[in-house]
């Protein structure tokens, strides 16, 4: 199914607009501000310190090789990141209850405490941006952004960038 002359020319101009938009959605969309704060109440907690924290908050303990899976690092990188994360304590190595050969890292209330802030001010943030939005365009929205991220295509670099994501240097 081809397009028109008319079509492309009006393609390629909505493709102008978005680029144009892009550096202030991205502003708006930024949670960097947030994470400066809930960062801030850690002391010196690196933003990927953060993320293994979100992911513990939202899954509960997981073993050194599961947080590694969930994170796209390698064990070494994910233990650095874990003793980091230990000397604040922020959380805790504990025995599997199963099998006390396994160890499990889990948070402290402290940590849960601050990210569930961090993510209630997230929402909030979202909610506000998108108040000029209807239902029905809100729920279009959605769809449109599950739809251009279910593509399956990543873009350039994005490997790349998902496996240095989480290492914390």
């Amino acid at each position: 199914m081809g397009c028109t002359i008319y079509e492309m020319k009006e393609r390629n101009s909505l493709m102008g607009r978005l680029e144009r938009l892009q550096p202030l959605l991205r502003s708006r969309l930024s949670d960097d501000h947030l994470r400066s704060e809930a960062l801030a109440a850690f002391g010196s907690v690196t933003v990927h310190q953060m993320g293994v924290l979100r992911i513990l908050v939202e899954e509960g303990p997981l073993t050194m090789n599961q947080l590694a899976e969930r994170t796209g690092t390698g064990p070494s990188a994910i233990t650095q990141l874990v003793d980091r994360l230990t000397q604040h304590d922020l959380v805790e190595r504990t025995s599997d209850p199963s099998d006390r050969r396994v160890q499990r890292i889990v948070i402290t209330t402290l940590a849960a405490d601050t990210v569930k802030r961090f993510k209630t001010a997230r929402r909030d943030s979202f909610t506000n941006l998108l108040v000029p939005l209807s239902d029905a365009e809100l729920q279009t929205f959605v769809e449109l952004l599950e739809k251009m991220l279910d593509s399956g295509q990543e873009p350039p670099g994005e490997k790349t960038r998902k496996m240095g994501r989480a290492i914390d240097h």
